[in-house]
């Protein structure tokens, strides 16, 4: 018996003898397709460190006038006329003003040049990432991070419904916070290299610039090379990420997204014109789509993506509230590619034909975007994000040599596809999405 099918056997086995209740660790040097759960615990690196020195934290207040994101109706027409009038409805901090949050960590020498993270949706996972930084930076073994930069850009007005629980725990709905018509899709949704130039020649020289930042780091340096510019986000922000690094690999070449809405949706959007299916196009064959994955040249991108048993769009999807109360979500059908799991297993199965180095995650019995699944993930998904620019740099305290025939194991796991192809998740699989050797 060939010894990676004796390999998928054994775990397919251990997965229907386990039962549901079995959790398979994906090693951080591995690219490849795997699942966790559905039982999730936090990684202890996104716990603050007891022994280590914390970074230095600054919050920004970046003015949304004369940017290309104004939130006027004329320069940004996905907008509504509610969610415009020059503040995209923002409901609490300085007035026509997003937030910019920024992490230095304490790894990061002034005037060296320094890796960049942006997270989309501002903070995205509170300040587990800060503690990710602090414990794995620098760190010996294979879970070691090089030095970036945390750049955290929430978007001009409320922002999504989490932001307005913040400014308000009583409140139910979030005018102008998510959908069509509002900010959040305008940023995120649109299927353009806008947001990437916007945050590479706008809001970068906003930070670096900062008298706060300049204060501290003089000589703050970040790197223009896009191997070393990482961006991260779930839902639409993470789609966004994916945007920016496939239309501009110039500018960005690392994504990391979870529950990424590689889909489509009924919203309106300037780019509607140009790609009709959204972001569903990167995927969709012809004569439907434009199945730009396959078509368009392979960019020099790196792409982590996930989607869950319970995502948007799938029976019995479902959010998960920070408090741990499942709030069930009926997407309804307002377009034929609105399931998030289905669009994340067509682009991973695309990506893979197309030769492209993924690392792709399903959370077995997760909702949309949980943030228990991410917290147990991400650790070991940001340090095969950052792996080539980790040897780049040459700071892999790994200990782990390319093998002499130059193949680098961290680019994808092919241990457990004796049929040459990836698995895909969902209820069609047998093995709670483990591959069927």
């Amino acid at each position: 018996m060939p010894e990676n099918l004796s390999f998928c056997i054994r775990v397919l086995l251990s997965a229907l003898v386990l039962g549901r209740t079995a959790v398979f660790a994906h090693p951080p040097h591995l690219g490849g397709t795997y699942s966790i759960g559905p039982n999730y615990t936090p990684d202890p690196a996104t716990q603050p460190c007891s022994d280590c020195k914390r970074g230095d934290l600054f919050q920004l207040a970046m003015p949304i006038e004369n940017t290309m994101y104004n939130c006027e109706l004329e320069d940004n027409p996905s907008l509504s006329e509610e969610c415009a009038a020059g503040d995209c409805g923002q409901r609490w901090g300085v007035p026509r003003t997003r937030n910019i949050t920024v992490y230095v960590p304490a790894a990061y020498n002034d005037g060296d040049e320094a890796g960049l993270l942006i997270t989309n949706d501002g903070e995205f996972m509170g300040l587990a990432l800060s503690n990710i930084m602090d414990n794995l930076m620098g760190a010996e073994g294979e879970r070691s991070l090089p030095t970036f930069i945390w750049v955290a850009v929430q978007l001009a007005g409320p922002g999504s419904f989490g932001n307005c629980k913040d400014a308000d725990p009583d409140a139910v709905v979030c005018p102008c916070g998510d959908g069509a018509g509002t900010q959040r899709f305008n940023e995120y949704a649109t299927v353009s290299d806008t947001y990437a130039r916007f945050v590479s020649e706008e809001v970068l020289p906003f930070v670096l610039d900062h008298p706060d930042i300049r204060a501290s780091f003089p000589r703050l340096k970040i790197t223009d090379d896009p191997e070393g510019r990482a961006v991260a986000g779930c839902s639409n922000s993470a789609a966004a990420g994916f945007t920016m690094a496939f239309l501009s690999p110039d500018l960005f070449g690392i994504v990391v997204g979870y529950s990424a809405a590689l889909n489509s949706f009924d919203a309106g959007l300037t780019s509607d014109i140009e790609y009709p299916n959204g972001m569903a196009e990167m995927w969709v064959p012809a004569p439907a789509g434009q199945d730009l994955i396959r078509t368009e040249p392979r960019k020099p991108i790196r792409i982590f993506h996930s989607a869950t048993e319970n995502d948007f769009g799938a029976e019995g999807s479902c959010f998960q509230t920070d408090d741990g109360y499942v709030i069930p979500a009926d997407m309804g059908t307002a377009t034929e590619y609105l399931d998030f799991l289905e669009a994340n297993n067509r682009a991973e199965e695309a990506l893979t034909e197309k030769g492209y180095e993924t690392r792709y995650a399903y959370g077995l019995g997760a909702c949309h975007c949980q943030s228990d699944m991410i917290l147990e993930d991400i650790p070991n998904s940001l340090v095969w994000a950052w792996a080539e620019w980790k040897k780049k740099k040459g700071d892999d305290h790994s200990g782990n040599e390319d093998d002499d025939d130059g193949k680098d194991e961290s680019k994808t796991d092919t241990s457990c596809r004796p049929c040459g192809r990836r698995l895909l998740f969902g209820p069609s699989l047998t093995g709670h999405g483990l591959p069927c050797c």
